[in-house]
Parts: structure tokens; sequence; C-alpha cells
């Protein structure tokens, strides 16, 4: 059974008893440059609203988990929302390596300064998991397998085809082949 760590910052709570398989994620390709995504943990849903503004957010979780998938390198990778940003942090676990953990850091707003970098403000929230990377990855790719269906509608298709890319789908699905069996 994998083990599932939801941590607020600074809510004292020790997660790391928290065990369960209670996972499962919905990703919504909302046509207006927009997505939305609900992951599910243990009886809690935590909702993102990622931007496409500076590229897609699927395509992007999409590489970092084929990258994960294929070497097992420990990968970060960002969705920006209008303001804010989600910074997820995906790691092996060294004990169980069938196991991955999972940050995801939320800030509230970015701030551009003069230079055009980007600091964050202060982290409005962090969660954190850990779950079998079958388990996670098998969500990932239904909820894929869900989009393409849709996407075969061409009243679906019309807003979204752009902001779903079939190529990166093709790699995660060989990796996920690769690793899992499909």
């Amino acid at each position: 059974m994998g083990t599932i760590i939801i941590q607020a910052v600074d809510d004292g709570k020790d997660w790391s008893s928290v065990e369960t398989d209670d996972v499962d994620i919905l990703y919504v390709l909302e046509g207006v440059g927009r997505s939305r995504c609900y992951l599910y943990l243990t009886n809690e849903v935590y909702h993102m609203g990622p931007t496409h503004v500076f590229g897609s957010p699927l395509d992007v979780m999409l590489d970092g988990i084929t990258e994960f998938l294929q070497s097992y390198n420990d990968i970060n990778f960002t969705w920006y929302d209008e303001p804010g940003t989600y910074d997820w942090f995906i790691y092996k676990d060294k004990k169980e390596p069938h196991v991955m953990e999972v940050e995801i850091i939320e800030y509230e707003d970015i701030e551009s300064d003069l230079k055009g970098k980007l600091p964050k403000s202060e982290v409005c929230k962090t969660t954190k998991f850990r779950v079998k990377i079958k388990v996670f990855c098998t969500c990932l790719l239904k909820q894929i397998e869900k989009i393409e269906l849709l996407l075969s509608e061409k009243s679906y298709s019309d807003r979204r085809k752009k902001d779903f890319d079939f190529i990166k789908i093709q790699n995660f699905k060989e990796a996920y082949d690769k690793r899992f069996g499909y």
C-alpha cells in the first residue's frame, strides 16, 4: 500500500503515518487557455488551475513523468497560474523504488523585477504525498485517454486541440508500456 502524506505548511501534523491508495487525478482542458487539475488524496480534493500562456501544463507534466519513467531521475516542473505558480517536485523513494514522493508548492503570486526575473511570493500551500509510481501514472494515462476520445468530437476539439500534443502523449504511453506493460 502506498503512503500519502498531505501537509499544509506549518500545520504541525505528522502525516508520515497516513497510508492509503486513495489517489486520483481529473484533468480538464477548458479550451480557453486554461486547464483544471483536481488531485484527490485521502478524501481531500486539491484544485489547481494552470494557464496555457507559457505553454501547455499537460505537456510539461508529461515530459517530466516520461523522463521519470525512463530514467528514475528526480524531476521538477512548474505550472503557471494567473497569478502564481505550482512547483512540482517528484522523487524516487530510495527505500521503496516502486514509490514516488511528490511535493507541490503553490505560490500565490509571482512578480517580475526590472531584469525580467520572477521572484516568487511566500508559499501559499504545500502538498506532499507518496504513492506507487504505477498508481499515479495509471491515473494520468486514463485522463489522457479520456481527452483523446473527447477530441474525436468536433465541438470539443475545436477549442482544445491546440492544447494537446499527441507526440508527447505517445512518448508517455511508450514509457508507461515499457515500464509496466500495457
